[in-house]
């Protein structure tokens, strides 16, 4: 949880329209006005609304890791899913038939399938993701290009309303008056380009968001699929592009993506199983050697244990979780799935 320090300063950054998170990082400490700031946690009580910065227990391993990442973020819904192997669906506002086709027939081979989806809840493919999350119970993350109010009080409501009911969760990192410039939305993707595992493009057009999208995916050494298309749709120019320049591997079969979430397994003697010890490093292997060891333990008691640098060990926890290894059941400690 948050110091009351660093609440303090959550609140201090909601009402203060001109602070910056860098300015608010560098402050020791906040004074806040009693009226407004009893009036704004009425306000995110109201909607079960909560901020977390980077010094909080509860900060995502995956956001530590990114090259820029927020030093404060606010979220409902469950946190947890951050931690989950998570499937990234991104494409145009305005949504083709074929698009549409492609995302139907997708997400019944994900039912049984333990993954989560991430988009950015805008129209067309975005919400589109996230009603057929709903649709097959599948949990789903939405990351808003705009602050909270917006949403919260706007047509979408309703939407986020039910991926809250559905156990998802909605994230942003801007102020909650916030209202988008043409630069939050590739940073609003570069924070889901570090939650996600696999980004799939139905479909993009030639120049779009999704390219930029599919360049953030790469930085962060993502795999991504892109659906081939037909050469004079417009919708389709910029997904062929992508596969043309080999930057994405096409997308033949749904099993392609949805294998990729299949639950690994650990047998009866706590030992991977050899298949899956070969896709791992030795070290990845010693730290799951180490999690059986000391079950529900905090890292901290195991991690000079290692036999490799320890500055390695949360990097290393990270991939493990990103392939579905391991999770995170409270913070600091670590058990490996079975």
């Amino acid at each position: 949880m948050n110091t009351p320090n660093e609440q303090e300063k959550i609140y201090y950054y909601s009402l203060d329209p001109e602070i910056t998170p860098k300015q608010l990082q560098e402050k020791e400490t906040v004074e806040n006005d009693p009226e407004k700031r009893e009036k704004l946690i009425k306000w995110m009580q109201k909607y079960e609304l909560q901020g977390i910065t980077e010094h909080s227990d509860l900060y995502p391993v995956k956001f530590k890791i990114l090259q820029w990442n927020p030093y404060l973020f606010y979220y409902q819904g469950d946190l947890s899913l951050l931690s989950q192997p998570i499937l990234w669906i991104v494409g145009p506002r305005q949504m083709s038939p074929y698009a549409e086709q492609l995302l139907e027939e997708l997400f019944p081979s994900l039912a049984d399938k333990k993954v989560v989806t991430v988009s950015g809840l805008a129209k067309g493919i975005d919400q589109k993701c996230h009603k057929l999350s709903i649709k097959y119970h599948l949990p789903t993350i939405a990351v808003l290009g705009w602050g909270f109010r917006k949403y919260l009080e706007g047509e979408e409501r309703y939407l986020l309303q039910e991926i809250i009911e559905n156990g998802g969760c909605v994230i942003s990192e801007f102020k909650l008056n916030f209202e988008p410039t043409n630069r939050s939305f590739p940073q609003r993707n570069r924070l889901i380009a570090g939650l996600s595992d696999t980004l799939f493009i139905p479909e993009a057009k030639e120049y779009s968001w999704s390219l930029i999208t599919a360049d953030f995916a790469l930085k962060y050494k993502k795999k991504i699929f892109v659906a081939p298309n037909q050469f004079f749709a417009q919708n389709g120019k910029g997904s062929n592009l992508l596969l043309a320049q080999r930057k994405a591997e096409m997308l033949l079969n749904f099993d392609q993506i949805a294998s990729l979430f299949s639950q690994k397994k650990i047998n009866s003697e706590g030992k991977l199983l050899k298949k899956e010890e070969k896709n791992l490093t030795e070290n990845e292997v010693q730290i799951i050697k180490l999690l059986q060891q000391y079950e529900n333990k905090e890292y901290t008691l195991w991690i000079d244990k290692v036999w490799f640098p320890q500055a390695e060990v949360l990097s290393l926890l990270t991939m493990l979780e990103i392939k579905g290894l391991i999770y995170q059941s409270s913070p600091g400690i670590y058990a490996v799935k079975g």
